[in-house]
């Protein structure tokens, strides 16, 4: 993991945009090992990525942050989540199972020794609300359905200089 730096850490819990999204909201960009979760950075070990205009983030990094243990059965090549739900993502048939139920038919994939999943199959194992931009910004909110305000949206998109101001906004 990388180190913050103290000016980076003063932006981040003097951004109200955080307090906005809720203590549960996740915001990460492809390319970039940064996330930030609640009033906390943290560093994917994996990388995020775009392809296909599908932003994919990695299982294990999310679900830790999330509170949720993660082990791998190589023998049916599945992610297994322990902690509040059940999960089990499933890289060969592409299901995802939700406390023993089926949930969406999940995009799972394994690449480079690492399996991701597609930022709406997180919303709907996690019950969030997902949300991306243009640029590849992707957002992991509480399921309350609404969009952020472009106020919000811009404020957190100056912690990426990376991002663009691609969200689209209702």
């Amino acid at each position: 993991k990388s180190s913050v730096t103290a000016d980076e850490l003063e932006r981040i819990y003097n951004n109200d945009a955080f307090e906005t999204l809720g203590k549960n909201a996740m915001v990460f960009y492809p390319g970039s090992s940064k996330v930030y979760f609640g009033e906390k950075v943290e560093y994917f070990s994996s990388l995020p990525f775009q392809t296909d205009e599908k932003i994919y983030a990695p299982i294990r990094g999310c679900a830790e942050l999330f509170g949720y243990e993660v082990s791998w059965n190589g023998t049916d090549k599945s992610v297994l989540l322990s902690g509040e739900k059940n999960i089990v993502c499933n890289v060969n048939s592409g299901e995802t199972t939700v406390n023993n139920e089926n949930s969406k038919n999940g995009d799972v994939i394994f690449t480079g020794g690492v399996t991701y999943a597609e930022l709406n199959t997180f919303a709907d194992i996690f019950g969030l609300s997902a949300f991306s931009d243009s640029s590849g910004l992707a957002m992991l909110l509480e399921a309350d359905g609404k969009k952020p305000s472009a106020e919000t949206i811009n404020s957190i998109i100056a912690l990426y200089p990376e991002a663009s101001l691609g969200f689209e906004i209702d």
